[in-house]
Parts: C-alpha cells; sequence; structure tokens
C-alpha cells in the first residue's frame, strides 16, 4: 500500500502551482484524473494524505485558472529560451563552416606558393596565412564546444517543455474531473477522516 502511496505522490509540483501550503506540493495531480482512483486512494490513506487530497480538491477548483497560467507561462518561458538557443546553434554552425571555408582557402592558397619561387613577399604571405589558419583552428575549437553546450542546453530546454506539457495535459484532466466528480471526491474524503477519528484512539495500543 505505501508503495502505491508513493506512486500517487510522486510528482512534485512545487515549482509550477501556487496558493498551497508547501505540504501539499506533492500531490500527484493525477490522482484527480478518475474519481474512483481517487477515492480507493483516500480509502486507505492517512490522515495527512486526506488533508492533501482536501487542499488539493481546493486549489483546483478554486485556482485551477491560475494555476494553469502558472504552466503556460513557464511554457512560454521556456519556448522563447528554446528559439533563442537554436538561433545560436544556427549562429555557430554558420561560423564554423564559415572557418572551414577559410581553413580549406588558406591551405590551397599555401600549397600554391609552395609551388612557385621563394621570394620575401610569398614567404611574408605564407606565415600570414599560417598565422590566420591557427587563429582560424583555435576558434573553431572553441566553437566546437560552444556549439556542443548549447546543444545540450537545447536537449534540456526541450524535455523540460514536453514535461510542462505533460503536467498541463495532466491538469486539464485533473479539472474536468473536479468540475464533474469533486464533490463526490471529497465526500470520501470527509468519510475517511471520519474513521480515522473513529479509531484514532485504539491506534496506539496495536501491536
Amino acid at each position: 500500500m505505501a508503495a502505491g502511496r508513493g506512486r500517487w505522490l510522486a510528482f512534485v509540483l512545487a515549482a509550477l502551482m501556487t496558493g498551497g501550503p508547501s505540504s501539499a506540493h506533492a500531490v500527484d495531480l493525477q490522482l484527480f484524473t478518475d474519481a474512483d482512483k481517487a477515492c480507493a486512494y483516500i480509502a486507505t490513506a492517512q490522515a495527512e494524505d486526506v488533508a492533501m487530497v482536501e487542499i488539493w480538491l481546493t486549489i483546483l477548483q478554486r485556482d485551477a485558472a491560475s494555476s494553469w497560467a502558472v504552466v503556460r507561462t513557464d511554457l512560454q518561458r521556456l519556448g522563447g529560451e528554446a528559439r533563442t538557443i537554436e538561433q545560436a546553434i544556427a549562429a555557430m554552425d554558420a561560423q564554423i563552416a564559415q572557418g572551414h571555408v577559410v581553413l580549406r582557402a588558406a591551405r590551397a592558397r599555401i600549397r600554391a606558393i609552395e609551388t612557385q619561387p621563394e621570394t620575401a613577399a610569398l614567404n611574408a604571405e605564407r606565415e600570414a596565412l599560417q598565422a590566420e589558419m591557427r587563429a582560424t583552428s583555435e576558434e573553431l575549437i572553441e566553437r566546437s564546444f560552444d556549439l556542443r553546450d548549447a546543444k545540450a542546453r537545447l536537449a534540456t530546454m526541450q524535455a523540460a517543455i514536453a514535461g510542462r506539457r505533460d503536467i498541463a495535459a495532466v491538469i486539464d484532466a485533473a479539472q474536468a474531473t473536479v468540475r464533474q466528480f469533486g464533490g463526490a471526491i471529497r465526500d470520501c474524503a470527509k468519510l475517511r477522516r471520519a474513521s480515522l477519528m473513529a479509531v484514532g484512539p485504539d491506534i496506539g495500543t496495536q501491536h
């Protein structure tokens, strides 16, 4: 039974939901997507879990719109950050491609110089080209590391966006269930709370 309870309490929504006591933040909103499952959970829940269920019922009934607004704002923020990173990746890809063009052109020119009679002017040009190649190579290495980091950051953003979308879907389903069956779920909570209070004095004496 504890494993089932832990599964119900798996999602931590403190970062997304506002307006509820911190003790209630660990309730899994999937609990509220099915009235029968909610009542089945409540039937074996301890007093603190029943209290959390009632708190989240109130949040969903009164503050569901603001809760969804928090998720939507978070999605918009993450989407904007992801687009910024995508633009940076595109710019870095272009810079890296241009850097390789510069390197190829410099190598080709150096090979051409080496086929000609040696002169001071050609030697100076070759040295300048070699210096340009070193600087370009160093820049390419830095850009490659930046690109790797940006792609990793984008992957993290995309995973976060997918997670927020999943949460948004759960909120929608929970709101729909609570609108239709919120009273019945609350009645289950009241009955369970009453039964716990009735057996309360005997719990400490059982072995």
